[in-house]
């Protein structure tokens, strides 16, 4: 189920609206965590399990690291191992497979396949940020494990993100507040992030599809000028589209979440990429077309994300702001000689 579907947009939304405002408060994290699950276990009944697993895993992480001081190290380490080693599964034995790693007769055929779960990538590094942010000390461990599972499953950001903190919406889960400016607020920023969505992701997919699906030999050099242009236009307003969703979707049941795009294609000069604070979300959505293959591929999302953290730390030793720490990633897999400056 996406933001821009008949069925979200005339069935879903307006039940789990009306649910929530016409419960009791004390309920309405209930509720939300239901319609959450229900929104998730509509594309992937049985990957729900797996995500309710993750949950549990990051919840009895974060209670054991307040617990057991002398130990948090251990236990955070074993709580990335499991995490990692989910994502990495899922997300990057498919790939191996293919590459003949994992077949029997080194073809890439294989017994199973791996289906990869929707969201992976999303709720297990909002967990990993739960218990990173327990470890350091910044928030309390969760004891109330609904509050967690809501911080992990919240639909408006369990597919697409953004990726939140838990120390940024700690508070929120049991002290916000639901006004009509906030739901104003949030269905104006809905909309906004729908059209374009709809009128402008969607337009640029069609023409860009048509001018690529005849190779780089079969069209002329303006229209593959033309079709990168429109490329770059479409994966912008699809996943800036897709956050402005999940920002007005959270803002209408009371949450605030941070904002993920900041106008990152209209940069006069490189310095410039600093104050306009371009999201980590960023660099996970950078994708990549392989002539050899067919369709869209993701490159390198998992490390892109998880780096936020490393360099939080580096930052912290070394005593100087986040802003001021760089990070430069290459990604030979795309045939691209290209480098990501990172910030977080």
């Amino acid at each position: 189920m996406v933001f821009s579907s008949m069925l979200f947009l005339w069935i879903f939304l307006p039940l789990v609206l009306a649910a929530y405002y016409i419960s009791p408060g004390k309920i309405r994290n209930g509720i939300l965590v239901f319609f959450s699950l229900l929104f998730y276990a509509w594309g992937e009944p049985l990957y729900v399990f797996l995500m309710l697993f993750s949950v549990a895993v990051n919840f009895t992480g974060g209670i054991l690291i307040e617990k057991y001081q002398t130990r948090k190290k251990k236990i955070l380490v074993a709580t990335l191992i499991i995490n990692l080693g989910l994502l990495g599964y899922f997300k990057y034995f498919g790939t191996l497979t293919e590459a003949g790693l994992f077949s029997a007769d080194g073809t890439g055929t294989t017994l199973f396949q791996v289906a990869l779960p929707i969201g992976i990538s999303f709720y297990t590094f909002q967990a990993l940020s739960y218990v990173i942010n327990v470890y350091r000390g910044e928030v309390p461990a969760q004891h109330n494990f609904w509050h967690m599972l809501l911080y992990i499953s919240f639909f408006p950001q369990l597919i697409a993100g953004p990726i939140v903190k838990y120390r940024d919406i700690a508070a929120q889960i049991t002290g916000r507040k639901e006004t009509i400016r906030k739901f104003a607020a949030g269905i104006m920023r809905f909309c906004w992030g729908l059209g374009k969505k709809v009128l402008l992701a969607n337009s640029f997919a069609r023409v860009v599809d048509e001018i690529f699906k005849y190779g780089p030999y079969a069209v002329s050099r303006k229209a593959l000028w033309l079709g990168a242009i429109l490329y770059m236009m479409q994966i912008y307003y699809d996943f800036s589209g897709y956050s402005d969703m999940a920002i007005g979707l959270g803002r209408i049941f009371g949450f605030r979440f941070s904002e993920n795009f900041n106008y990152p294609l209209v940069l006069e000069k490189c310095s410039d990429l600093n104050s306009r604070r371009i999201s980590i979300i960023l660099i996970q959505l950078v994708l990549c077309r392989n002539s050899g293959t067919d369709g869209i591929f993701p490159c390198l999302p998992g490390f892109a994300i998880m780096s936020i953290f490393l360099w939080e730390e580096i930052a912290k030793a070394r005593h100087a702001p986040i802003e001021t720490c760089l990070s430069y990633f290459s990604l030979p897999e795309c045939g691209m000689g290209l480098e990501w400056r990172l910030f977080s």
